[in-house]
């Protein structure tokens, strides 16, 4: 019997890049067969948000790439991009206009990068 998850769950994910075990969150669970973000998804899918970014993770390999726990870290890279997403609408505060501001998300940056020479901390939102 598979470990269930839920929404909002601490888990750690099995990056197979890295060869590591890296702290994430259960973005949710699909209990029944559906289409989400335009991909047939089976039921029993678990989506996680973690560092390296996003990953689904099918029913016949959850045992193998997730696990309960992690670190209860929600700071960072995996909370930005828990609640972000490229081409989410966003409002943005302007101090200038003293006003909410409506955008796009155009990049989230889940780990550290070099952009046009400088460098961009992981969670980093580009809207």
């Amino acid at each position: 019997q598979q470990p269930r998850f839920v929404a909002g769950e601490m888990v750690q994910v099995w990056s197979v890049s890295q060869r590591t075990w890296l702290d994430g969150v259960v973005d949710a669970v699909f209990a029944i067969d559906t289409v989400a973000e335009g991909f047939a998804v089976p039921a029993g899918t678990v989506k996680v948000s973690y560092v390296a970014g996003t990953k689904w993770v099918y029913p016949a390999v959850i045992s193998a790439t997730l696990r309960k726990g992690g670190s209860g870290d929600r700071s960072g890279a995996i909370s930005s991009l828990h609640r972000f997403s490229k081409c989410d609408r966003v409002e943005i505060w302007s101090e200038s206009k003293q006003a909410w501001l409506r955008g796009v998300v155009q990049e989230a940056y889940a780990l550290e990068s070099e952009v046009d020479g400088y460098k961009v901390p992981a969670g980093t939102l580009l809207v």
